[in-house]
C-alpha cells in the first residue's frame, strides 16, 4: 500500500502542474512578457519598440524620416491624410508657437498643385524659415527656405512657393521649421498633411536635372552649345554660348521651370546665317526657388514658326 507521506507527494505534485497550465493564455502565450534578451513583437510583425524620425543639416541639404504610417482606405483620402506626417523630432510650442503657418491649412478636401503658396508668420534666427516636403512613403521630393520680413525675436510675415515633381496623386507632410544654428537639424517644426495633385511628368536626363519631352532634337552640325553643360547651375543668369546654322542667323534660348512653364525667352543670333557660326548671348531669369530645368536653343521654323531644330541642356535653376 502507498504510504500517506508518498500520496502528500502526488497531490502536491498534480496542484504545481495545474497551476503551470492555468499561466499561460488560451493561445498558448506566456502571460508573463519575454523573458530577459526577447523582444515583444505586434500582431503585424513589426518590432514593439518606437522608431525615431530626425531630419539632417540645413534646408539646402536632405532630410530623413522614418518610413510613414500604411495610407488608410478612406476613399476620400481622408486616411492616407491622417497617416502621412512622421513623428515630429522637435514640435513647436502651441502655447508660444515660434512659426505659425496659415496657407496651406492641409487635409483632404483639398488637393493642392505645385508650386504650392505657404504663408504664415515666424519669430527665427536671421529670419531664415526652412521648408520640406515628404511624399507619402517618408522620402523628401523638395525642400527650400525663405525668409520673414523680421529675424527673431519680432515675428515677422513670410511666403514661398515649394514646387515639386510626382508621377500621380497622393499624400504628402510639409514641415515649415527652424533649422538649428547648431548642427541644422529642425527645430520648432509646424507639420502639415497634405493631398497633392500629380505634377507634369519630365524625362530624366543625364545631370540629375529636368527637361520636357524634345520634340525635334537639333542634329550636331546644326546647333552645338558648350555652355551651360548638364547638370550645371545657374544663378540668375544664363550665358549660352556655342556654334549653330541656322536662317538668317536668327536662333531662340528658351529657360523652363521645373514644371514646365516658360521662365523667360530671349531671341539670340550668330555671327554669320546659313553656316555654323559662333554665338554668346546672357539670358537673365528670375525663379521663386532652386529648382531642376531646362534651357533650349533652337530655331523657330521657317513655314510655320514652331518650335524645331532643339538642342536640350538640363540644368538646375537657382535664384
Amino acid at each position: 500500500m502507498l504510504s500517506s507521506r508518498f500520496l502528500g507527494f502526488l497531490a502536491v505534485s498534480l496542484l504545481l502542474a495545474l497551476t503551470v497550465a492555468c499561466a499561460e493564455d488560451d493561445a498558448g502565450q506566456d502571460i508573463f512578457g519575454p523573458t530577459a534578451g526577447e523582444t515583444g513583437t505586434p500582431d503585424d510583425g513589426t518590432p514593439a519598440s518606437t522608431a525615431t524620425s530626425a531630419a539632417t543639416g540645413t534646408a539646402t541639404e536632405t532630410a530623413t524620416v522614418s518610413p510613414t504610417a500604411e495610407p488608410g482606405d478612406d476613399d476620400d483620402g481622408g486616411g492616407q491624410i491622417e497617416d502621412v506626417c512622421t513623428d515630429n523630432p522637435s514640435p513647436v510650442d502651441d502655447s508660444d508657437p515660434s512659426i505659425v503657418v496659415t496657407s496651406p491649412e492641409g487635409g483632404p478636401d483639398d488637393t493642392l498643385s505645385s508650386p504650392i503658396e505657404i504663408a504664415g508668420e515666424a519669430r527665427v534666427f536671421e529670419a531664415t524659415v526652412s521648408l520640406a516636403l515628404f511624399d507619402g512613403g517618408g522620402e523628401i521630393i523638395s525642400e527650400t527656405f525663405t525668409t520673414a520680413s523680421e529675424g527673431g525675436p519680432a515675428f515677422g510675415d513670410f511666403e514661398a512657393q515649394l514646387g515639386y515633381t510626382l508621377a500621380e496623386e497622393g499624400p504628402a507632410c510639409l514641415w515649415v521649421f527652424e533649422s538649428s544654428a547648431e548642427d541644422g537639424s529642425p527645430t520648432n517644426v509646424v507639420q502639415i498633411p497634405l493631398l497633392l495633385d500629380a505634377a507634369p511628368e519630365f524625362v530624366d536626363v543625364e545631370g540629375g536635372a529636368w527637361c520636357p519631352e524634345n520634340p525635334d532634337p537639333a542634329p550636331d552640325d546644326r546647333i552645338q552649345v558648350d555652355e551651360p553643360l548638364p547638370g550645371d547651375t545657374l544663378t540668375g543668369f544664363a550665358r549660352v554660348q556655342g556654334r549653330a546654322q541656322v536662317f538668317e542667323a536668327q536662333f531662340v534660348v528658351r529657360i523652363y521651370d521645373a514644371e514646365g512653364n516658360v521662365v523667360i525667352e530671349q531671341p539670340g543670333s550668330t555671327e554669320e546665317g546659313q553656316v555654323l557660326s559662333e554665338f554668346d548671348v546672357g539670358v537673365p531669369y528670375v525663379v521663386p526657388f532652386t529648382q531642376p530645368g531646362c534651357v533650349w536653343v533652337f530655331e523657330p521654323s521657317a513655314m510655320d514658326g514652331s518650335d524645331a531644330t532643339i538642342y536640350a541642356i538640363p540644368v538646375h535653376l537657382s535664384r
